[in-house]
């Protein structure tokens, strides 16, 4: 993070961490930087806008980068010959569906579906897009180009580029019922809006999954998934919201049979780490550049 300040030119300020997560919203180390003063826990997400760019710390326009930014940056001012093709791709972190975990560097445009062969999940039922921010997507979205204009004309996102593919014999209900409760669990519990929020989804969802739901529930969880977007500090509510959202659109059939009763699936014992990636394999393998990328990209 590098804030300019303008009484001193273009000095700028850094800060080191001590090797955990600070936090998972650009505009809390801004809002409040770790080197501030009595600062000892972690900052809390800030309403936006206005956002790091435009307001950060002490009020001056902010510039919050992640690693992977820096790393691309760095390359091309060393290898400017590689700036088209540094342009052209995104790292990936896919996992899911009963394989290894796979990073990869991957181009633009490639498929989902590509990209769920080269992790080892030949036949999945669908993705978990985005690390929890671009929702659930079915089977026939699998064919869709990583590339962001497109994913999001299809209702979903690439987020922090981490996707999680489903097995064939894997459930989506008793997933994104995993996801929710991670969701919830994580909340800053600085909203009221939030927590109440995502404990509603993750319950609704949940009964789902135990055989408790009401007649009653798919409407609430509709109207849920469209009203609580945007009425928390951070995304986090949103992403609970638009996970909840984009099963019922994904995978409606499914979702009310279990209204009836819960499938072998949601019965089994639930997997605690099921959202958790061990440290994944670096891929040295290349997933195939395709066609349609335009040389101007």
């Amino acid at each position: 993070m590098w804030p300019p300040e303008a009484t001193a030119g273009r000095s700028g300020r850094r800060s080191s961490s001590t090797g955990s997560t600070a936090c998972g919203d650009a505009a809390a180390p801004a809002w409040r930087p770790p080197w501030s003063a009595g600062s000892t826990a972690a900052p809390p997400p800030h309403r936006q806008p206005p956002r790091p760019y435009q307001q950060g710390v002490g009020g001056a326009p902010t510039l919050v980068a992640n690693v992977e930014t820096l790393a691309r940056i760095a390359l091309i001012a060393a290898q400017p010959d590689r700036r088209r093709r540094t342009a052209r791709a995104t790292l990936v972190m896919l996992a899911g569906g009963g394989a290894e975990p796979l990073l990869a560097e991957v181009p633009y445009g490639c498929t989902l579906r590509t990209l769920a062969h080269a992790q080892g999940t030949p036949e999945p039922a669908g993705a978990l897009m985005g690390g929890l921010f671009g929702g659930l997507i079915g089977p026939g979205r699998l064919d869709l180009a990583l590339d962001p204009d497109t994913l999001a004309a299809a209702g979903t996102a690439l987020g922090c580029g981490a996707i999680r593919f489903l097995a064939p014999d894997e459930c989506p209900v008793s997933l994104v019922s995993a996801a929710l409760a991670h969701l919830a669990a994580e909340s800053a519990r600085q909203c009221g809006i939030c927590v109440a929020g995502t404990g509603s989804l993750r319950d609704a969802v949940g009964a789902l999954t135990n055989g408790t739901a009401d007649s009653g529930l798919l409407t609430r969880l509709q109207r849920w998934s469209t009203s609580l977007p945007g009425r928390g500090a951070c995304g986090l509510l949103g992403a609970a919201a638009g996970t909840a959202g984009s099963l019922l659109r994904a995978f409606p059939d499914l979702v009310r049979a279990h209204l009836d009763a819960p499938c072998p699936g949601c019965a089994a014992p639930a997997d605690a780490g099921r959202l958790t990636v061990p440290v994944p394999y670096v891929a040295r393998r290349t997933v195939p550049r395709p066609r349609s990328v335009s040389s101007s990209r």
